[in-house]
């Protein structure tokens, strides 16, 4: 079901939630799915970057911790610079983001 409608990840069991190939299916097919993932997902840099592939604005919901990562954001930075609003202030200052 998710794979068709990543937004039926929010009706899904929170032992599902945290299942890695249900919500990497899931945010394949929608990227905001991110939102209904376990935190431990949502703090996963392969999930988080297939997320926002789909929408950037799945970087709302990617772990505090992911975003004050230089070298996710990085990543991020090349895929949509729209994660700069969103990163860490602590990287404000980093040159190459």
């Amino acid at each position: 079901a998710v794979g068709q409608d990543g937004g039926a990840l929010r009706f899904a069991s929170e032992a599902l939630r945290e299942d890695r190939e249900v919500v990497a299916a899931a945010v394949l097919s929608d990227g905001e799915a991110l939102q209904f993932a376990g935190p431990g997902l949502r703090g996963d840099r392969e999930i988080a970057l297939a997320a926002a592939r789909r929408d950037w604005r799945a970087y709302r919901f990617v772990s505090k911790l992911l975003l004050a990562d230089r070298d996710f954001v990085l990543a991020a930075v090349r895929q949509d610079w729209h994660v700069v609003e969103l990163m860490d202030v602590s990287l404000g200052s980093d040159q190459d983001i």
